[in-house]
C-alpha cells in the first residue's frame, strides 16, 4: 500500500501537469500591434463584476444559436473598465456573440441589439482555447504582458476585447484605443 502512493502520487501530478500544458501553461506569448478586421457584435451590456458574466454570454448566443440554427462561430467579453481602477458594482462591458451571418446582422441592427467595430489597429496576442482551465490560465499568463506592452505604446485606459472560441481553438485578446472604436 505504502510503495504504490509516491508512483500514484507521481501519476497524478503528471497528469495534471499534461493537462496544464495542453491547457497553456507554458504557450508563447506574443504581443503585436496589427490591423484587425471589423466585427458584427450581437450584445447584451453588463454593469457590475466581470465574473458575472458566463450567464450573459450564453443567453446572447443562444438567441443568435435559435435565430441562425448553427452555433456562433465565437463568443466575446467587451471589458471597457480596469478592474484595479474601477468600483467592482460600476464596471462595464459588452458580451455577447459574433455574427457572421449578414441576415441575422440586419434583424439585430433593426432590433438595436447589434454593435459593429471597425477596422482598426490593435494589440493582439493569442492563447490556447481548450476550456475554462484556458481561459485562467490566460488571464494569469496572457494580462501581465499585455497591459505593460498597451501601457508602453499609449494604449492607457484602453478597453480590452476577449474573443473565445473558434475553430483554431485560440482565445484572442485585442486592446484598442478607444477612439479607434466609434461610440460604445
Amino acid at each position: 500500500g505504502l510503495i504504490i502512493f509516491p508512483y500514484a502520487l507521481l501519476t497524478m501530478l503528471a497528469i495534471g501537469l499534461a493537462f496544464l500544458t495542453y491547457s497553456g501553461l507554458f504557450a508563447t506569448i506574443k504581443i503585436s500591434e496589427q490591423e484587425v478586421p471589423a466585427l458584427k457584435l450581437a450584445f447584451e451590456r453588463h454593469q457590475g463584476p466581470y465574473n458575472q458574466i458566463g450567464p450573459i454570454i450564453e443567453r446572447v448566443c443562444k438567441r443568435v444559436a435559435d435565430e441562425t440554427h448553427q452555433d456562433p462561430s465565437r463568443a466575446f467579453g467587451f471589458y471597457l473598465d480596469s478592474p484595479e481602477t474601477t468600483k467592482e458594482d460600476q464596471l462595464r462591458s459588452i458580451l455577447g456573440c459574433v455574427v457572421d451571418d449578414e441576415a441575422v446582422a440586419n434583424r439585430l441592427r433593426a432590433a438595436g441589439m447589434l454593435l459593429e467595430i471597425p477596422a482598426r489597429k490593435a494589440l493582439v496576442t493569442h492563447f490556447p482555447f481548450h476550456g475554462m482551465a484556458s481561459m485562467f490560465l490566460g488571464m494569469m499568463r496572457v494580462y501581465p504582458k499585455l497591459f505593460p506592452e498597451a501601457e508602453r505604446l499609449g494604449y492607457k485606459d484602453a478597453p480590452l476585447l476577449e474573443l473565445y472560441g473558434s475553430r483554431e481553438r485560440v482565445l484572442e485578446y485585442q486592446i484598442t484605443k478607444r477612439e479607434a472604436l466609434g461610440p460604445l
